[in-house]
């Protein structure tokens, strides 16, 4: 099955956003949390950013370790429209107005993680019809407490490959939704889900391979020839986005 440009646009344009992939987040849905995965316990969370002095709880964040640094990961385009904000901050605005981050784990809702204002990621943007690599926003996180970090993959899934997204999908158990790669570009992946669900506030959620490293972050998806198909930062965009605004801090 291909996956033309066009219609991960249309997704974003006509679904992703409106059913509330990207969207505000409201009550987290009812069922128990799952047992935490052993080697990445409290790596995948529901953060809550301060902007403007404001709280905004939106999205889906995950753990990594870059070097030394402990990064809380996510995807820029919460802080617009999607987010519930007037308009889309830009990637050099993000550190001044969005002066903290506070994140609960998926797997405990006691286990919460702090940090401050986010890395300045060069050029980060909300996806669009034009680019769909900019969609990070990362944010150092002193200390992780008893949270462990994902490892990023090396490159992108091959087309086929199977991935799990880890993230809490309403109507489903558990935390982790198997899917196949439909298509790999560039900057982007997609995915069709095993499954189908209501992806509310699944922007941000890291989508894994099967040595569970980061290949993408889940940032739209949408009912495309009736299957389900989400989109992704790829490895390939945002891994070096990272390392570069990590370099300039």
């Amino acid at each position: 099955m291909a996956v033309a440009r066009i219609a991960w646009v249309a997704a974003v344009v006509s679904g992703a956003l409106a059913t509330g992939c990207g969207g505000k987040r409201e009550a987290d849905p009812a069922p128990a949390p799952a047992p935490a995965p052993k080697a990445h316990p409290h790596a995948v969370l529901r953060p809550e950013f301060t902007v403007d002095g404001d709280p905004l709880a939106a999205g889906t964040a995950f753990l990594i370790k870059e070097g030394a640094a402990t990064l809380l990961v996510t995807a820029h385009h919460l802080f617009g429209p999607a987010g519930g904000l007037d308009h889309e901050l830009t990637w050099d605005e993000l550190p001044r107005r969005v002066t903290a981050v506070r994140a609960t784990s998926l797997d405990d809702p006691g286990v919460t993680i702090r940090g401050g204002s986010p890395l300045a990621v060069t050029g980060a943007v909300g996806l669009s019809e034009q680019h769909l690599g900019g969609d990070v926003a990362v944010f150092p996180i002193p200390d992780a407490g008893p949270a462990r970090t994902l490892e990023l993959a090396d490159g992108p899934p091959r087309v086929g490959s199977s991935v799990t997204l880890l993230a809490r999908v309403i109507g489903k158990t558990g935390t982790r939704h198997g899917a196949k790669v439909v298509e790999v570009g560039e900057e982007h992946i997609a995915y069709e889900l095993d499954e189908p669900g209501e992806l509310r506030a699944t922007s941000g959620a890291p989508v894994v391979d099967a040595d569970e490293r980061v290949v993408a972050i889940n940032v739209s998806g949408g009912e495309i020839d009736g299957k389900r198909i989400n989109f992704g930062v790829s490895i390939s965009a945002f891994g070096p986005a990272i390392r570069k605004a990590l370099a300039a801090r």
